[in-house]
């Protein structure tokens, strides 16, 4: 095959300003392409600059802050490049209201692609791609939500769409070919696993609980005021420390985001952003894995690796949760409340996706990824301590929940590669 795909000259086109996850897979994507023999430009933001793995060596055009620069880098890149393919990671996101690099929006830019003498394709990591729509998202009494309008695919556009986050199996009515990011199962060296819980564990042992927070998230946090992270450390303390067994929480997040603790079995530490092998080794060592993204590809890459997950959502109210049974949540919902009027609100990937918003999205309709990880409500209290306690030491909850993963597992893993399914539109 490889002769056929080193005639591939693909244009990766990464505009996302914030946010890993669309980056990283075309980072991928491109180091496979390579392995084939294709050849591999990039036309990207300085976070892609920043991800790319060193040993990928490509022509790099700059997306920036100004339209009309990045409409010249475009024009470049097109003319000396010369690609075969243009790969999109992702189109969709290219009209948001913000997060990405400004282009799309240039006037006569859309049109000009009819005239692109190249393949177009669009990976598709939400389900923004399936079709012209608008829909208002984020929480609105905040005033932290957008329209977002999502254009029609040009019509000779190909989607491609990431697992494990979208459903491997047939979706009615759903446009793309489902491709997988990595050779399955995910593990790691045992020597190597062994040395990252050393280093995190030390002489205590026990369990290792690894946390993710993405820069986006801090960010919006912060914009809004909204003092969740200051009171999670006391959250995970009551959830995780009391134990027998001692807890280490490894948060990732911009290296001081929650307050150390060693008033309990809960050790908490702060990392700051790590290089993408670094953050997968540390995720395939864990115990736990929990974020307040449940849409993160870091979720998907834990339960490919078979390491229970936690999505911590919350779907009550404020005053239903401070008339609630659990006093010290009362207490610390009426604090945050306190702080900021509106802080506490029903979300599912904190601070700006609330449930009404993943339907909206559709990645999770008829996708079994749901029953692979665990949600868990972040203000639950006594249910949500018994639910992670389970979770780190009931083999059998383990067992059940892992279940779930393999069965999914092995459906992403009779999946085509990106780069091979690249080949295939190249050749068709």
């Amino acid at each position: 095959m490889s002769e056929h795909v080193a005639a591939i000259r693909v244009l990766l086109v990464t505009p996302v300003l914030q946010g890993t996850g669309e980056t990283l897979t075309a980072m991928r994507v491109a180091g496979d392409l390579q392995q084939l023999g294709a050849s591999v430009a990039f036309l990207a933001t300085p976070l892609a600059r920043r991800l790319v793995d060193p040993q990928i060596e490509a022509p790099w055009w700059p997306l920036g802050e100004d339209a009309a620069d990045n409409r010249r880098a475009w024009d470049r890149a097109l003319a000396e490049f010369k690609p075969t393919m243009v790969v999109f990671a992702d189109y969709p996101l290219m009209f948001f209201p913000s997060g990405s690099a400004p282009l799309a929006r240039e006037s006569g830019w859309v049109q000009s692609l009819e005239h692109v003498d190249a393949a177009l394709v669009t990976f598709d990591h939400f389900g923004f791609g399936q079709g012209e729509r608008s829909m208002f998202l984020g929480p609105s009494h905040l005033g932290f939500f957008a329209l977002y309008e999502l254009p029609a695919l040009p019509a000779r556009m190909h989607v491609l769409l990431p697992c494990p986050m979208h459903e491997p199996g047939p979706v009615a009515g759903r446009q793309g070919t489902p491709f997988r990011l990595w050779d399955l199962p995910l593990d790691l060296d045992p020597s190597h696993r062994t040395a990252i819980r050393q280093e995190h564990l030390g002489e205590r042992g026990g369990k290792l609980v690894v946390h993710s927070v993405p820069g986006w998230a801090l960010q919006g946090a912060r914009e809004l005021k909204l003092p969740l992270y200051e009171y999670l450390p006391e959250i995970f303390e009551r959830y995780l420390g009391h134990f027998d067994t001692p807890i280490t929480m490894v948060s990732v997040n911009d290296g001081h985001l929650l307050r150390s603790t060693s008033r309990t079995q809960l050790r908490i530490r702060n990392l700051d952003t790590l290089s993408a092998s670094d953050f997968e080794a540390l995720l395939l060592s864990a115990d736990l894995f929990l974020t307040e993204n449940g849409l993160s590809i870091s979720m998907g890459k834990a339960l490919c690796a078979g390491i229970p997950c936690g999505a911590l959502i919350n779907s009550a109210r404020a005053i239903d949760l401070i008339r609630g049974r659990d006093t010290w949540i009362s207490v610390l919902v009426t604090q945050m409340e306190r702080e900021r009027v509106g802080a506490v609100y029903p979300w599912e990937v904190f601070p700006s996706v609330v449930p009404a918003d993943v339907e909206r999205i559709g990645l999770y309709r008829e996708n079994r990824i749901v029953h692979a990880f665990a949600r868990v409500e972040t203000f639950g209290g006594a249910a949500s301590a018994q639910q992670l306690e389970a979770l780190l030491f009931d083999e059998f909850a383990r067992s059940d929940l892992m279940s779930s993963q393999s069965s999914y597992r092995v459906s992403v893993a009779a999946l085509t590669t990106a780069a091979r399914a690249l080949y295939g539109i190249a050749n068709a």
